[in-house]
């Protein structure tokens, strides 16, 4: 799985499917 970066909760914490779509998008 990939972080979208070390600022939210530490980043390797857990992943928001928040940022997901968000992620794709910019990829």
């Amino acid at each position: 799985a990939r972080r979208k970066a070390p600022d939210k909760n530490g980043g390797m914490e857990h992943e928001d499917p928040s940022w997901l779509p968000a992620e794709l998008l910019t990829l």
